[in-house]
């Protein structure tokens, strides 16, 4: 027999009916942020209708198993809730390793139910007593059976809704490099049972197996954004992905954190340029992943807030900096922007603030700064405290926890002065003017610069450090940039 469920939940409400069918039990789940809809589904062929009867109404307050956050702080999202189940870290771990190698996250398939590809999270095995009226028919039983059960087949279902939710929210701050999620999430479960009765005591016992799944595809849902339909269009963009990534942590020379730091800001806000079409609303989603500043991308393909915080995590988790995203309220809109950690403290990193929007089209707008790099919670910038203009709240999707227990951010700015020796035994140093001249990386300055420099731009070698103006571009200025810097040291 099978019981098939239809609910909606809007905020923590739930109203639920219940109708019996032969073979199993199919409830799916769709929720975004904004709502849960749970939607019940069948492909069973063999059915017995039953008049609908009511179920119980569930809130919040279903959730015996509800997450609950660290007394600790912690970098990692996922490590911010303390009761994780087994079924939830296996879960979270199951996402990571589905994100690579042509994963399920990627072709979008797992294993079948009828149409539908899921993955499943959690199954529960469990049985009760229940009791009937002597002399009904059989039906009768079975409905009596299943009513006894469903209150808890709903929390059942409910409270892994929830595990699931937070997992894929904290996956999803932790692992920006996948860009191809669509943002919306979809669960469901199968229930299999088979029951015994004595029909002189009026008494039985159900006895069931609830597998609760998550959904990757059907006709009506894909885990991956629209722009990402195929595992092919991912796979190509992974690469172009990576390739963006090797180019830029490859552009650095400098041996530690805070050049590295510098030059990842320096080089987001020198190759991007904010969403124009963001108010219009006419943009892609893209504009909200990690790739679309990692690429540069352009038009309504360009980065968001979101965009510029997940590339600059990238970049720092390839450079094995410890980063993380945190988003909240910044003068009244939605916002994201970084935490990193450099000689044991942590410090804020707002790259789309350091990168205003102009009305020029092009990338470098000449208004690029480092005003919000590496600053307090008590660092003053324009006259108000960085904590006033980024106010956190680490919410992913609506009815969620906050993760509130982000690393402590420091209260005063970043002083590069107290740990950094100036040295060019590495040929370069992003935050030393001599070393920017040193053109063909020979750990010098002096006159061969220029005539790499002059080579370069004629292209008769390949590659150096061109840009001794540090404008984000190779011309002229450059050749005049290192002349006066070699007039001045010789």
């Amino acid at each position: 027999m099978s019981l098939i469920k239809t609910a909606k939940q809007i905020l923590s409400f739930i109203i639920a009916t219940a109708v019996i069918l032969c073979g199993g039990i199919n409830v799916t789940a769709y929720s975004g942020r904004n709502e849960y809809v749970y939607v019940a589904e069948s492909e069973f062929k063999e059915t017995m209708y039953l008049p609908e009867t009511e179920v119980s109404a569930f809130a919040s307050e279903v959730f015996s198993q509800e997450p609950q956050i660290s007394e600790t702080r912690q970098a990692d999202w996922i490590d911010r809730i303390s009761n994780k189940p087994d079924y939830a870290v296996n879960f979270y771990n199951w996402l990571i390793e589905n994100s690579k190698n042509n994963g399920a996250l990627i072709t979008g398939i797992d294993e079948y139910i009828g149409n539908t590809s899921v993955h499943n999270v959690h199954a529960i095995q469990d049985s009760k007593v229940f009791v009937f009226t002597r002399d009904i028919p059989e039906y009768e039983i079975e409905e009596a059976a299943l009513n006894s059960i469903s209150e808890e087949v709903y929390e059942n279902f409910i409270n892994a809704v929830n595990w699931i939710s937070v997992t894929v929210s904290a996956f999803d701050r932790d692992h920006p490099e996948v860009f191809w999620m669509s943002g919306s999430i979809a669960s469901g479960y199968t229930l299999s049972y088979d029951l015994t009765y004595n029909n002189y005591t009026g008494m039985g016992t159900i006895r069931y197996t609830q597998n609760i799944y998550f959904y990757l595809s059907d006709e009506s849902f894909d885990i991956r954004m629209p722009e990402y339909a195929t595992s092919e269009i991912i796979n190509q963009a992974i690469i172009e992905r990576d390739s963006a990534v090797d180019k830029i942590v490859n552009g650095t020379y400098s041996e530690d954190v805070y050049g590295k730091l510098k030059y990842l800001n320096d080089y987001i806000i020198k190759n991007n340029c904010y969403n124009k079409y963001v108010e219009s609303g006419d943009y892609s989603q893209t504009a909200h992943r990690s790739i679309s500043a990692l690429c540069g991308l352009s038009g309504k393909y360009a980065p968001v807030c979101e965009g510029y915080a997940k590339a600059f995590k990238v970049l720092c988790d390839e450079m094995g900096i410890p980063c993380v995203l945190s988003d909240g309220i910044s003068l009244g809109e939605l916002h994201m922007w970084n935490y990193v950690e450099i000689d044991g403290n942590w410090y804020a990193v707002d790259t789309t603030w350091n990168d205003p929007a102009t009305e020029s089209d092009g990338k470098i707008s000449g208004k690029e700064n480092e005003n919000y790099f590496l600053v307090g919670s008590e660092t003053v910038i324009d006259g108000i405290k960085f904590k006033y203009t980024h106010i956190v709240l680490n919410i992913v999707m609506n009815n969620e926890i906050p993760f509130l227990n982000e690393p402590l951010l420091s209260k005063v700015t970043y002083n590069s002065t107290v740990s950094h020796i100036c040295t060019l035994e590495d040929g370069y140093c992003t935050y030393c003017r001599a070393a920017v001249y040193d053109v063909n990386r020979d750990s010098e300055c002096n006159i061969f610069d220029l005539i790499a420099l002059k080579r370069i731009m004629l292209d008769e070698i390949p590659d150096g450090n061109p840009d001794c103006n540090s404008d984000g571009y190779m011309n002229s200025l450059d050749i005049a940039a290192l002349k006066r810097y070699l007039w001045n040291e010789f």
